[in-house]
């Protein structure tokens, strides 16, 4: 599995995005690649959803907005968001058989972050294991980039965090998930980033896909004023011709929109 991250801001400083998961399946010649939105290639062709194969099967989630990928020779499944977030379930036949930056699968999360070598090292010093693990054909050269503590997050970023990750409406996650360590990545974050709310609420996406997979239940979340979701990633929301994020449909010069929102009739001169 790899992924494909944005990981530098227009500002010129380090601030990285998932936009592209790439899944491969040596064993049974099995390429799938997933983008932003419903964006779906299976061995290099674009592919509608549902989808499936001998070994492999691909469908949609319209509830939760999430892509789901299971390989059914090798017990894995991704799910995807369609924007930056990507959880990987292993079959229990490999616990204790993993490594690299998804962790070890041991029920031991005090070596999670570990290096090649398996060497443990410090929460704090992810980037090192980063580098670690980095392949040989990236082009990415750490040297051209400030180290982690050179950005000092402001008293703005963090009470931006915090009240985002506190929210009311992630009251059942705090003691099974408390969000301390998401709110230190997403001040690092915020300091970074030149577009603050969609680097503050791929942080609180990350948050709560992961509460909800611990407390086993499904958190309306989002608003309209709260990290809205971009519908237009999702077959433009049902738009006829153009959409705007977060999901507002509107028409090319010479039409209006119809009575559903999402229609475009042609404007008649009277």
């Amino acid at each position: 599995i790899y992924g494909t991250f944005a990981a530098e801001q227009p500002t010129g400083a380090l601030a990285s995005s998932l936009v592209y998961v790439s899944f491969f399946d040596l064993k049974n010649r099995v390429r799938v690649q997933l983008g932003q939105g419903l964006e779906v290639n299976y061995e290099g062709s674009a592919v509608q959803l549902p989808y499936h194969r001998e070994f492999v099967s691909i469908w949609y989630d319209s509830d939760q907005h999430h892509i789901y990928v299971y390989d059914h020779d090798l017990g894995l499944e991704l799910r995807w968001d369609g924007e930056a977030a990507l959880r990987i379930t292993l079959d229990a036949r490999y616990q204790g058989e993993t490594k690299g930056l998804c962790g070890t699968f041991n029920a031991d999360s005090t070596d999670e972050i570990n290096l090649l070598k398996e060497t443990v090292v410090m929460p704090s010093d992810y980037q090192i294991m980063v580098q670690a693990w980095e392949l040989p054909t990236c082009s990415h050269k750490v040297s051209d980039y400030n180290p982690v503590d050179f950005c000092l997050p402001s008293l703005q970023d963090y009470t931006s965090c915090k009240q985002a990750l506190t929210n009311v409406k992630f009251s059942y996650c705090v003691t099974e998930l408390p969000p301390i360590h998401f709110i230190e990545r997403c001040e690092q974050d915020l300091c970074r980033c030149a577009d603050d709310e969609a680097c503050k609420c791929d942080v609180v996406s990350a948050y709560a896909q992961m509460c909800q997979d611990v407390i086993n239940h499904s958190l309306d979340w989002r608003s309209d004023e709260f990290c809205p979701r971009n519908l237009c990633l999702y077959n433009k929301n049902g738009c006829l011709h153009k959409c705007n994020a977060p999901g507002v449909c509107s028409c090319d010069d010479g039409f209006e929109l119809g009575a559903d929102g999402k229609s475009c009739l042609v404007i008649i001169a009277e």
